[in-house]
């Protein structure tokens, strides 16, 4: 049962959930910044247990620009409000949740936290790190900002999806086509929110002109839809 404390007319904004390990490497941290100093700049609402440094130097952030801010609490309600929040509680742009009556933080409390924090966020993030010289991605990210309504967390969808698709930079060239002349068509009102389909256009192979048919959009297609919920049980 969630218990508040302080300003509710934040959950009516748009959420964005962060959450951060313990164990982080300098770029992440950067990025983490980067971030929180753009949020900054919108009228979206950080949602967090602000528990883990990383998490903690977000929250520095996001008070230092007077930015809203809900805390999830992987316990009880505070008695009473930390000295370093009590400005941004009394001028209304902080709330405090708490999602189960736990008096001391462990770590079962702050996965429930993060499980209810994430279900009432708004946006989702895939994101892929490439090396120079590597073929396979060094990482896969998700991050719902709250859609995970599976029994798995973010970690095994990433993890899943990249069983699922071949993310070598060769294999989604070939895939969709990304060597043919497309992108005049694609560049026209954006490479996204299109409907595919296939042209045949003219084009010069080992220096002879020659004619074929070419799909444009491929990326648009909804092929991989049912693959994708076989493969996170859907």
């Amino acid at each position: 049962m969630e218990e508040y404390l302080g300003n509710e007319d934040l959950l009516d904004r748009c959420l964005f959930a962060f959450f951060a390990s313990r164990e982080y490497s300098e770029e992440v941290a950067q990025r983490a910044v980067q971030w929180a100093e753009e949020i900054c700049q919108t009228d979206k609402v950080v949602i967090s247990g602000f528990h883990s440094p990383l998490e903690k130097e977000v929250l520095r952030i996001l008070l230092e620009h007077k930015h809203p801010v809900v805390v999830a609490l992987g316990r009880a309600l505070y008695k009473r409000v930390p000295p370093n929040l009590q400005q941004a509680f009394d001028e209304g742009r902080l709330l405090f949740v708490s999602f189960r009556g736990y008096s001391r933080h462990s770590t079962k409390s702050s996965e429930i936290r993060n499980w209810k924090a994430a279900g009432i966020a708004d946006e989702v993030l895939v994101q892929l790190s490439y090396a120079i010289g590597i073929a396979e991605p060094l990482s896969v990210y998700v991050d719902t900002y709250g859609t995970n309504k599976l029994a798995i967390s973010e970690g095994e969808i990433a993890r899943r999806i990249a069983k699922l698709f071949d993310l070598r930079p060769a294999s989604i060239v070939r895939r969709y086509g990304l060597k043919n002349p497309i992108f005049e068509a694609t560049a026209s009102y954006g490479h996204f929110g299109n409907r595919p389909y296939t042209k045949e256009v003219t084009v010069f192979e080992n220096g002879v002109e020659t004619t074929r048919e070419v799909e444009f959009f491929g990326w648009e297609k909804l092929d991989m839809i049912e693959p994708i919920k076989e493969a996170l049980g859907l």
